[in-house]
């Protein structure tokens, strides 16, 4: 099972406003009713009150709210004991690139670069070579001759923008799609210098796609193009935030921060075998620049990142230590 909860910037909730149990009563789970729409809260089982700033000891459950009066959607429970977690930041990406230096060029003589799509699947293209077949000696004609040639193969499976300084050749993807380049022909043993492409993280586009990915677990099946009307709710509404490099070792300030909960669900009775399977909640919740992070800092703490076991154990521990301090202290 896969599940993705999009929790709504503070801002939806008011200014500085935390999306944590927004609309609840005093942090109370017994009615969760109130839960604002894309609100979250998460609680113990069979416990009344939520964990808004600590980490839950034993199972628990989330909720996130809905529109329009319609009950929370719910992962009812979640287990400690094989829960794992890790967390993305949002961070800019960036395109692939290729740039090189076309050589003096000799007359007659064929200059050819092969690109090489990655991430491809059986019977998708995954190759184009661009080349061309020098008519002067002077490496700046020649340049501009290339990109030329990459203009003209420019499509929509391949989408690159080619300039031209002097001799140098800088090439540029249009989206963020990796590609592996080859010199070949007259250009063999020239040095090409690659910036390899990175996808951004924590943007409107990655969140859309992760919500695709996880439609079936909200009941999307049939989700072609030309039924969409058909389906209230689908596609899931994803806010779009600017990402930029202004946070710490280049994160973005604004965007999407994502958890990712994997863990499995035994069954505590009436069972012959206990066959758990692996299911993942994903919660991707925005920090929008206002300088107002604090559901990140108590996100932080209701869902730590590793294993979740461990992190129990290690509260516990120093729960305890920091009790026999205190202790001594006083004595």
């Amino acid at each position: 099972m896969r599940q993705l909860l999009i929790v709504k910037a503070p801002t939806s909730f008011g200014s500085a406003a935390s999306p944590i149990d927004n609309g609840l009563t005093d942090h109370g789970v017994k009615d969760i009713s109130a839960l604002k729409e894309g609100a979250i809260t998460f609680f113990e089982l069979g416990e009344d009150t939520a964990k808004y700033n600590a980490m839950p000891r034993k199972n628990f459950a989330i909720a996130l709210g809905r529109a329009n009066g319609q009950l929370p959607f719910m992962i009812p429970e979640v287990d400690v004991k094989t829960l794992h977690i890790t967390k993305a930041v949002p961070m800019v990406g960036n395109q692939f690139s290729v740039v090189f230096t076309m050589p003096t060029t000799v007359v007659g003589k064929e200059y050819t670069l092969r690109f090489f799509k990655k991430g491809t699947v059986p019977h998708e293209r995954n190759s184009w070579t661009v080349s061309i077949v020098a008519k002067t000696t002077t490496a700046s004609t020649e340049a501009t001759a290339f990109k030329k040639a990459m203009d003209a193969k420019v499509s929509d499976k391949f989408q690159f923008t080619t300039t031209v300084a002097t001799a140098q050749i800088t090439i540029t993807g249009s989206n963020f799609e990796d590609w592996e380049v080859m010199a070949v022909d007259s250009l063999a043993g020239e040095s090409l210098t690659k910036t390899a492409a990175k996808k951004p993280v924590g943007d409107k586009a990655m969140i859309a796609e992760l919500a695709s990915f996880c439609a079936a677990g909200k009941g999307f099946r049939d989700t072609d193009y030309q039924g969409r009307e058909y389906l209230p709710g689908y596609p899931e509404k994803v806010e779009d935030f600017t990402l930029n490099t202004s946070g710490a070792n280049s994160t973005s300030t604004s965007g999407y921060v994502l958890y990712t909960l994997r863990f499995k669900v035994g069954r505590d009775s009436g069972k012959q075998r206990d066959e758990r399977v692996w299911q993942n909640v994903y919660i991707a919740c925005p920090i929008d620049g206002n300088g107002t992070y604090n559901q990140i800092t108590n996100l932080d703490k209701i869902l730590p990142e590793g294993d979740y076991a461990n992190s129990i154990a290690k509260a516990i521990a120093d729960a305890e230590v920091s009790t026999l301090v205190n202790s001594a202290y006083l004595a």
